[in-house]
C-alpha cells in the first residue's frame, strides 16, 4: 500500500510520525522512500519519538556519505 500526504512542516511530519507510531506493533515494516530532504529523517524521528526511543535518529544518508 502506498501512502501520500504532503506536509507543510518539520514539526507536522514528526507528529504525523508520532501518531504512526501508535499503530505499529513489533515485526511491522515501513519502507519509507523519497528524495534527499523529503523527510523521510524528519518522519522517523516522530517515530522514534512515540515509540520511546532513546538516543538520536540519524540519517543513514549522512553516516555513509
Amino acid at each position: 500500500m502506498t501512502v501520500e500526504i504532503d506536509v507543510p512542516t518539520a514539526s507536522a511530519m514528526r507528529a504525523i510520525g508520532h501518531r504512526i507510531a501508535k499503530l505499529l506493533r513489533a515485526g511491522d515494516l515501513l519502507v519509507l522512500t523519497g528524495s534527499l530532504g523529503a523527510g523521510k529523517t524528519t518522519l522517523a524521528q516522530g517515530i522514534g519519538a512515540g515509540l520511546g526511543v532513546r538516543g538520536a535518529v540519524t540519517s543513514p544518508t549522512f553516516v555513509i556519505a
